[in-house]
């Protein structure tokens, strides 16, 4: 039970179809970045996933989400942009 929260369509593809390598996982598409903490809680409600795997996370409120969100239980996996340690 992955679910698969993308941002720009890196992880999953671009269109409808996922791409193979995802497998049996869910995708949910984040039509503008300010969604996303909202599209990764609606995906833990309503999806039961194991695992969340989340695309580009870059704001307080959406590690506050994601925090929130492995306590839980919910396994994250997430990509950051940052140029050092502390930006992250």
């Amino acid at each position: 039970r992955v679910v698969v929260v993308d941002t720009s369509s890196e992880i999953g593809g671009d269109g409808d179809a996922l791409l193979p390598s995802l497998g049996r996982a869910r995708r949910l598409q984040v039509k503008t970045i300010s969604q996303q903490p909202e599209v990764m809680n609606r995906a833990v409600k309503n999806m039961t996933p194991s695992m969340l795997v989340i695309d580009e996370m870059g704001t307080r409120q959406e590690a506050a989400s994601a925090s929130s969100i492995s306590r839980r239980g919910v396994k994250i996996a997430a990509t950051v942009h940052g140029d050092t340690l502390e930006s992250v």
